[in-house]
């Protein structure tokens, strides 16, 4: 999750670990602020939560204060999975994985999409489904394969090519409806361009680099689990769109409907998670320490 960003400091950390030190409870560094509003109401009350403004903050900063820790207090980070499950990347030393892709496809990715078939209205959803002949959630993963593809091969080859611009701790996507048309039809070609436009010094990088198209063309081919190869920001963002289309008059946007997500996942979903279950391996490794709510 990526929210308006928050810088880590010094005197942020410190202030952080006082009170993870007052609290005697366990910190956790998370990457934004929606993350720290969900993992709240999800682990222990005694749980303190410091956002790092991004995954490579959260590992970097547990590394460098749990060497300087003396086991006065605990200490762990929750990051995205992001691609690293796909890659085969192990990580090490108080760091824990989502589920999925990320936090938002672990939302999507439980009971709580319930909650958006009531609000969308459940007969208009038996309706358009009726018409994919196929479930609304996998129609929308298989809708952005071409974009969770492309991301996949920018991360692969790190080839620097941008999905979002910030500007003033705002965040601009690309134009999901450029290359998404009325009936639901996907435009690689545009899809291509506009990320070209969205990244620096990209003009005309695929047709100047031939070898990368069609590397991103085989990868399409590929039968991947899109749980891990989706990002849940475009999932939302295109959700937003096709919901307007279900709903006609519904005007709800993509960050709106991450906080419906995130108010509405029950604890009874998180039990059923495998971050549920590291924590619980960790939390019985470290007695003493607390990090999950008890089951009621």
């Amino acid at each position: 999750m990526n929210n308006n960003p928050t810088d880590i400091n010094e005197a942020g950390i410190e202030y952080f670990i006082n009170e993870v030190l007052i609290s005697q409870g366990v910190g956790i560094l998370v990457e934004a602020p929606d993350n720290k509003k969900l993992f709240e109401n999800l682990l222990h009350e005694k749980c303190r939560f410091y956002p790092a403004n991004g995954w490579a903050n959260v590992i970097e900063n547990i590394k460098k204060i749990n060497l300087e820790n003396n086991n006065s207090y605990a200490l762990i980070g929750i990051i995205d999975a992001d691609f690293r499950r796909i890659s085969g990347e192990i990580l090490q030393g108080n760091i824990f994985m989502t589920d999925y892709h990320d936090t938002e496809i672990m939302l999507v990715c439980s009971n709580t999409w319930q909650n958006i078939t009531t609000i969308l209205g459940k007969e208009k959803i038996q309706v358009f489904e009726n018409q994919q002949s196929k479930p609304l959630r996998d129609f929308l993963l298989e809708l952005i394969k071409p974009i969770s593809v492309l991301r996949w091969l920018n991360h692969r080859d790190n080839l620097g090519l941008t999905f979002k611009t910030t500007k003033g701790g705002i965040f601009n996507y690309i134009d999901y409806n450029s290359f998404i048309d009325e009936k639901y039809k996907f435009s690689i070609d545009i899809l291509l361009k506009e990320v070209e436009n969205k990244s620096e010094k990209k003009a005309n990088f695929f047709k100047n680099n031939p070898k990368i198209k069609q590397d991103f063309e085989d990868l399409l081919k590929i039968d991947f689990d899109l749980k891990e190869l989706s990002n849940g920001h475009d999932f939302m963002n295109v959700l937003a769109i096709i919901s307007k289309k279900i709903a006609k008059n519904s005007q709800i946007k993509a960050t709106e409907i991450e906080t419906i997500f995130i108010a509405a996942y029950h604890l009874t979903d998180f039990q059923k998670t495998n971050l549920r279950q590291s924590l619980k391996v960790w939390e019985t490794q470290k007695q003493g320490f607390k990090v999950l709510r008890a089951i009621i």
